[in-house]
């Protein structure tokens, strides 16, 4: 079964758990809602959607229902160490960390902008 929803235009779509490399692949190859042009978020995207004044999860469930309270990928590498891509955690409010490496598994969540 395939999920996705909309929130202002931004298209989200979430997926299984993949290592860095893996997500980015899987955002060019994906069709979704009569597009191909999914993509991996950058990390102020994902950041976005955290709601400052929630807690566990950060997140509006309104719109993102069943988020679940794990790190996503985002498409922004860290600066100084390309290897090491940022993350979002929809926990709670420390929501953007560097992550430990792009080899982990984490949560991939798909946006295309756009109708």
């Amino acid at each position: 079964m395939r999920r996705g929803s909309e929130r202002g235009g931004l298209r989200h779509r979430q997926r299984p758990n993949l290592h860095w490399q893996g997500a980015l692949k899987l955002a060019e190859a994906e069709g979704f809602a009569g597009s191909d042009l999914w993509r991996l978020p950058n990390k102020n995207e994902l950041a976005s959607l955290v709601e400052q004044r929630c807690y566990d999860p950060a997140i509006n469930e309104r719109y993102f229902p069943n988020t679940p309270l794990r790190w996503f990928w985002s498409s922004s590498p860290y600066a100084t160490q390309s290897g090491f891509p940022w993350t979002v955690s929809f926990f709670d409010n420390d929501y953007v960390s560097n992550s430990p490496g792009s080899t982990y598994l984490l949560k991939v969540r798909l946006v295309r902008a756009g109708q």
